[in-house]
């Protein structure tokens, strides 16, 4: 679930999505200059985890995700 919460604080949405949906991944930027591969269709989780892989940390993954 990704929550997100206003500046302001006066509004909160929160969307559930699945993590094993199989969704379009672009190439994302990691730390030290690295880019993940672009993906047609993967699972959402994977996107994570390629983060991890190409710069081997959570700003990474994050960032990815």
């Amino acid at each position: 679930m990704f929550l997100h919460i206003s500046a302001d604080r006066s509004r909160i949405e929160v969307v559930s999505l699945p993590r094993d949906a199989i969704v379009p991944i672009p190439a994302c930027p990691v730390t030290g200059g690295g880019t993940t591969k672009a993906s047609d269709g993967s699972m959402f989780n994977s996107a994570f985890a390629r983060g991890w892989d190409a710069g081997l940390d959570l700003a990474s993954a994050a960032t990815c995700t």
